[in-house]
């Protein structure tokens, strides 16, 4: 299942794929985000986030390590395939160098600690994608 909210205007730079199986940090992340300008889009599982990855670029995935069928290390690897400059941040309950060590591996930019803060992870999407075009511009947020 999928969750898909678009803003006008924003570039394929400024938006944002999450994926994650715990569906309420995903809706409560998206919201945050989609309050701040961005385009999000969010993926409960590995397969939807790639059918997801054949249709529209991002500029971000923001990815839980730890799923249900493929984990976050194998996601990025296909996305990688698929979108090789596509900047993936991994979000996880388990940051230990059993996961830290595969996640960067794999390209992964950043490895940020479950619960991670609103103002951490803005700062972490700001610093790879930019503030949203109408943020930048001096609108409503």
């Amino acid at each position: 299942m999928t969750v898909s909210t678009t803003l006008e205007p924003a570039v394929a730079s400024q938006r944002i794929l999450i994926v994650d199986d715990d569906r309420s940090s995903c809706e409560i992340l998206a919201k945050i985000l989609i309050l701040r300008g961005y385009k999000v889009d969010v993926a409960y599982d590995g397969p939807t986030a790639l059918e997801l990855l054949e249709d529209k670029n991002y500029g971000l995935a923001l990815i839980d390590y730890r799923m249900p069928g493929m984990d976050g290390v194998e996601l990025y690897r296909r996305i990688r395939e698929m979108r090789p400059n596509l900047v993936g941040v991994f979000v996880t309950g388990f940051p230990t160098i059993d996961t830290v060590y595969p996640a960067i591996a794999v390209g992964v930019e950043r490895v940020i600690s479950k619960p991670a803060g609103s103002s951490e992870l803005l700062q972490v999407i700001e610093e790879f994608v930019g503030k949203p075009a109408q943020a930048a511009a001096g609108g409503r947020r």
